[in-house]
């Protein structure tokens, strides 16, 4: 793409007569000339065929002012692109994300910081967020931009047979600069633990997985992250909850954990993954993946809120019931949703992205890592009380870590920015966002 590129213009060319009940169905995104040994494109831009709008049309009924206003989602055109799931716009307008690069020659794997100064250019190297050896399972990041400009990257490590034999070590680190993206420094690890396994047993894992960041109205740096050592230690081994704990500006130290969410008692639990808002009202409105109570177990995603700027989550009842509420589950209870993200619209409305194996003739099998997942979307105009949806963004079931950003700053201002992983590759597309009523 060419930096005179207006994803406007070319929405506006696009767009189907507004009509409701319109429904998006995007075609089979054309890979040329990419291969896992090659994921150079030959064009910027991914075609793709039987392009339509997608709109999530429910009128307003008439007569009641209170009532928000609908909205449609227009999205443009695929192009090529770089980087993780963790994308963010930084206060010049610039987008920045992550990406691990392995050099087995010198034995160590970087996360590398990637810059592009207009939404629609392959992203360029700027700096190095931080390094670990070759056999460490590393990554999964997840980047912020403070009120004050500084950047945050929160990742994980977890190293087996470390520092000896049978022995591991699970940490959740984060990384800070406030030159852009160009020079880091290491904080104190969120959270660290090592574990003893006597062999391989799940229910013996005690890892530390995805982290979320994020910057409360009040100024608080927040980090959320995957803990199945704390279920552990906790009697409840094979079990995952959801934690957050706060910085401490002043001393560069980590708070007490919160959990955010989990379930009472010894039904499973396998929360994380999840993604966070924040309301003009100050409630705190969190997705995340987890699992139906009852077999086969398979992924869903749920919501929690908090009206306290995280101090304590709707996860349970005062007589110990489990409130966590279920965003969406596919009907077929052997098929799963995954992956959540969440972003805050303009008058609070809420868009909650996720994939899903519903589409497919049979389910996959979520353990194994090989996802032949659509990607889906959900809409909430009450501060995630009721969602409507859902609607697909993408149908080819290749699709994996879904992230929508809201553009606050540059030239494209207000509109929104899809990035999703298309196998080995990265694609973003531009969203308009319109009023329907």
């Amino acid at each position: 793409m060419t930096a005179d590129f207006d994803p406007r213009s070319n929405l506006k060319a696009m767009n189907l007569k507004q009509t409701i009940y319109a429904v998006f169905a995007a075609g089979l995104i054309l890979l040329s000339g990419c291969s896992k040994e090659d994921n150079n494109m030959k064009t910027d831009v991914i075609s793709s065929t039987n392009e339509k709008t997608a709109v999530t049309a429910l009128t307003e009924e008439k007569g009641n002012s209170d009532e928000p206003k609908k909205i449609s989602l227009k999205f443009g055109e695929k192009f090529q692109s770089d980087g993780a799931r963790g994308v963010y716009e930084r206060l010049d307008g610039a987008i920045i994300c992550t990406k691990v690069e392995k050099d087995e020659s010198a034995g160590v794997k970087r996360i590398v910081c990637l810059e592009s100064k207009n939404p629609n250019a392959r992203g360029s190297a700027i700096g190095t967020v931080a390094e670990e050896s070759y056999d460490a399972d590393f990554g999964d990041c997840s980047m912020l931009v403070s009120s004050d400009g500084l950047i945050y990257c929160s990742f994980r490590v977890n190293k087996y047979n470390y520092p000896s034999k049978g022995n591991s070590l699970h940490e959740i680190r984060i990384s800070v600069s406030s030159d852009g993206g160009k020079t880091w420094s290491s904080l104190p690890p969120v959270a660290s633990h090592t574990a003893h396994m006597t062999g391989y047993n799940e229910n013996e894992i005690r890892g530390l997985w995805s982290s979320f960041l994020f910057e409360t109205s009040e100024g608080e740096i927040q980090c959320y992250y995957d803990d199945e050592n704390v279920c552990w230690k906790a009697g409840h081994q094979g079990h995952q909850w959801w934690m957050m704990k706060t910085l401490e500006k002043q001393s560069n130290e980590w708070s007490e954990a919160v959990t955010v969410s989990r379930t009472v008692g010894n039904t499973i639990a396998r929360d994380g993954m999840g993604a966070v808002v924040e309301t003009s009202g100050g409630t705190l409105v969190a997705v995340f993946e987890s699992v139906r109570t009852t077999a086969p177990y398979r992924g869903c995603i749920r919501v929690v809120t908090s009206d306290d700027h995280g101090k304590t989550w709707s996860f349970s009842g005062k007589n110990g019931s489990d409130t966590r509420k279920i965003l969406y589950a596919p009907k077929d209870k052997n098929f799963s949703a995954l992956q959540p993200w969440i972003t805050l619209l303009p008058n609070d409305v809420l868009l909650c992205s996720f994939i899903t194996d519903e589409d497919n003739k049979t389910p996959d099998e979520v353990s194994t890592g090989s996802l032949h997942q659509s990607v889906k979307y959900m809409l909430s105009y009450d501060i995630g009380k009721t969602w409507e949806g859902p609607y697909t963004i993408d149908p080819d079931p290749v699709m994996k870590s879904p992230a929508i950003v809201y553009l606050k700053y540059g030239r494209f201002k207000g509109m929104l920015l899809y990035q999703a992983r298309y196998g080995t590759s990265t694609i973003r597309r531009f969203v308009e966002i319109t009023e329907t009523n």
